[in-house]
């Protein structure tokens, strides 16, 4: 639908209703429900797209496969990762 002066002046006086009635805020909410949603999982697409694996996907697999293990600290999970990735103290000349 095109955009008239008239809806964009409706759209101008309709958006303090919105706010006003809670409409707005509602929206808000959802929408910033869905970006916290969309964050958390991005650290699994992110670790995976440089290839490092997601630690939260680690201790998915702890708790599913292994749930008599004590999983590693994130700390030791990455350094034994970026150990398998790169070498643990040598150079790949």
């Amino acid at each position: 639908m095109p955009l008239t002066k008239d809806s964009k002046s409706c759209k101008k006086s309709c958006a303090p209703q919105a706010r006003e009635t809670g409409t707005f805020r509602a929206y808000m909410k959802n929408v910033c429900k869905k970006l916290k949603a969309l964050y958390a999982k991005s650290d699994r697409f992110t670790h995976l797209l440089v290839g490092i694996p997601s630690y939260s996907k680690y201790l998915e697999h702890i708790k599913t496969k292994h749930p008599e293990a004590i999983p590693k600290t994130q700390k030791e999970f990455f350094k034994e990762v970026m150990a398998q990735k790169y070498g643990a103290g040598s150079s790949k000349c």
